[in-house]
């Protein structure tokens, strides 16, 4: 992809980086798996790349939180210690990527 191209400078740009994000969710793998909000982004877009975030990441209960609502499969990425402390929420709940489609 186009990311592998990128510059450095626009690879450390914050707006840049959620933008891409926003467009595709896998841009997360060229980023930071270090960074929350960056994290946040993606897995609310789809909770099943917590497995790429950092181990600190997956065991960080908002971060867990918001990518198992995505995506109630994602919860075998939730670190061990954190797994019990994470609700599951019934499937009339849950929106999928685009806020209004039902999964």
């Amino acid at each position: 992809g186009a990311l592998l191209h990128t510059s450095d400078k626009l690879l450390n740009d914050r707006n840049f980086c959620l933008e891409a994000i926003d467009i595709n969710p896998l841009s997360f793998l060229f980023f930071d798996p270090d960074d929350k909000e960056l994290a946040l982004a993606t897995v609310r877009k789809n909770g099943l790349l917590l497995r790429d975030a950092s181990p600190g990441l997956r065991a960080d209960l908002e971060v867990c939180q918001a990518a198992v609502d995505q995506n109630p499969n994602a919860k075998r990425f939730v670190a061990k210690e954190l797994r019990g402390c994470i609700e599951e929420k019934p499937a009339l709940l849950r929106l999928g990527s685009d806020g209004t489609t039902l999964v």
